[in-house]
């Protein structure tokens, strides 16, 4: 019998989280909380959202240009700051787990200097 480890059931958890959403909430309110959910739990790279944000961010202009879609423009600007803020809140998580990897790196690098210094040592002494 397989092991099921928290991780997968995590996962599990995240995406029937996502369909409750779609049922209960409004599709925009699903699909930010969506995004979320998602990029959190299979720790995907959050610089696409920022991309898109940015991309969203450049059509603003456009859609102020033209008259008739000035609601739209008004609507992109308060995705836009969604995106970022999920962006950012990623951003954070992934400097958290990188810290973390980084100082278990920095440790062995500190152990394995030590293990030069000393060899050096014995190499002096014996000489």
């Amino acid at each position: 019998m397989q092991k099921i480890s928290l991780q997968s059931i995590l996962k599990s958890f995240a995406v029937f989280m996502v369909m409750m959403l779609w049922l209960f909430v409004s599709p925009v309110t699903a699909f930010f909380w969506s995004i979320l959910l998602i990029w959190t739990n299979f720790k995907l790279d959050s610089r696409i959202i920022g991309i898109g944000a940015l991309v969203l961010l450049i059509s603003i202009p456009l859609a102020l240009s033209i008259e008739l879609y000035e609601w739209m423009a008004e609507q992109l600007a308060v995705y836009v700051f969604y995106l970022l803020c999920i962006t950012v809140f990623l951003q954070i998580l992934e400097l958290r787990r990188d810290t973390k990897n980084v100082g278990i790196n920095k440790s062995d690098e500190a152990k394995n200097i030590i293990n030069v210094r000393q060899k050096k040592e014995v190499r002096k002494r014996i000489i």
